[in-house]
């Protein structure tokens, strides 16, 4: 377990090595998802909008064209401005106010994240047999070998050890986890996890992480089953068939809406009162710091930990420096090079010992 009140702040590239997408990457899912075509009335050629599109408007009403080529007229915004954006978030947060672009903008990330739900490490395939169009169902599980390729495997370790079958809340005790992707791959994997170390059911690893802040400050795809079990929102790990991209986009945030929310003030006080901040795979961008870093007299960290994977020397020293400005005035730094999985094989014994 972890000694001392520890937060975790999440970014893109922790998820990279569950197989989601980085912020590059979904860009260019999203510019994907978003073509549009004149093959039909709609104007847009993904299956994955086109039904939906569909169900919601019949096009025999001039209300109803008008939205969809307003829809389509924001595709085109963001095929053009996306590539020029530091991220989706940034491109959305510059749009501000434009109510077509934020709507489509969102649903293209709920469907490309849930899609990439389902192709995650998290999801075993049977090996038997899988193709695309398989109706038989896959399974949500720790099956995949390369999951313990992962981040996920030493720090499970880490935070399982010591901790006994009858305390499962004691493995969570001390920790808060601030995460700026929108997929419920953290969750997921230590649901799974603690059903599969501690041989307890579904509803006892549940009831263990009910009370364990998920902090999401853009906001995510939405509750899991385990989660609200008796809720009608709920939204599977990878998503169904049966689920509208444009509701689930729905609960994602821009920036402005971040910090105009309540989440805003559950960040700061995550960070601000934690003893131990590890960041994993963040991309130190202005906005995403402008949402954790807390007021000067609220910061009480006397360690700071990030991974750095990938950062040339000049941008080493900006993510030291803005370290800095999480924490206690006498807090260590420390920033390692590698991956997030190194970055635990790397200083497993200083997170276990203190």
């Amino acid at each position: 377990m972890f000694k001392q009140p520890t937060t975790f702040v999440i970014g893109a590239g922790a998820s990279c090595e569950l197989g989601l997408p980085s912020g590059n990457e979904l860009k260019e899912q999203i510019a994907s998802l978003l073509r549009t075509t004149d093959a039909n009335a709609y104007g847009f050629e993904s299956p994955a909008l086109l039904p939906h599109l569909q169900s919601a408007y019949k096009l025999q009403s001039l209300g109803d064209v008008s939205q969809v080529r307003s829809l389509q007229g924001a595709a085109r915004k963001i095929a053009k401005g996306l590539p020029l954006a530091l991220s989706i978030d940034n491109f959305l947060h510059a749009h501000q106010g434009d109510v077509h672009v934020e709507r489509l903008g969102k649903t293209a990330i709920a469907a490309c994240i849930l899609r990439a739900e389902k192709g995650s490490k998290l999801i075993h395939h049977p090996p038997y047999h899988w193709v695309d169009d398989d109706p038989r169902p896959i399974a949500a599980g720790l099956g995949n070998p390369e999951l313990f390729d992962t981040w996920y495997a030493p720090f499970s370790q880490l935070m399982m050890s010591q901790v006994h079958r009858a305390d499962l809340v004691g493995a969570f005790r001390d920790l808060r986890f601030v995460i700026f992707n929108y997929d419920r791959c953290v969750e997921q994997f230590l649901w799974l996890a603690m059903q599969d170390y501690f041989d307890v059911s579904a509803d006892a690893a549940a009831d263990a992480l009910s009370c364990v802040q998920f902090i999401h400050p853009y906001g995510s795809l939405g509750p899991l089953p385990w989660q609200a079990p008796q809720s009608e929102d709920v939204v599977p790990f990878g998503g169904s068939d049966r689920l509208n991209p444009f509701r689930v986009g729905e609960r994602l945030r821009t920036f402005t809406e971040s910090v105009e929310s309540e989440v805003s003030g559950l960040v700061k006080a995550a960070v601000g009162e934690a003893g131990t901040i590890i960041i994993l795979g963040f991309g130190y961008l202005d906005q995403n710091l402008e949402l954790i870093r807390p007021s000067y007299e609220y910061r009480r960290a006397t360690r700071v930990m990030s991974t750095a994977y990938k950062t040339s020397s000049a941008n080493r020293e900006m993510v030291e420096e803005q370290m800095r400005l999480l924490a206690h005035h006498s807090s260590r730094i420390m920033v390692d090079d590698g991956s997030c999985r190194e970055f635990f094989d790397h200083h497993n014994l200083q997170l276990s010992l203190r």
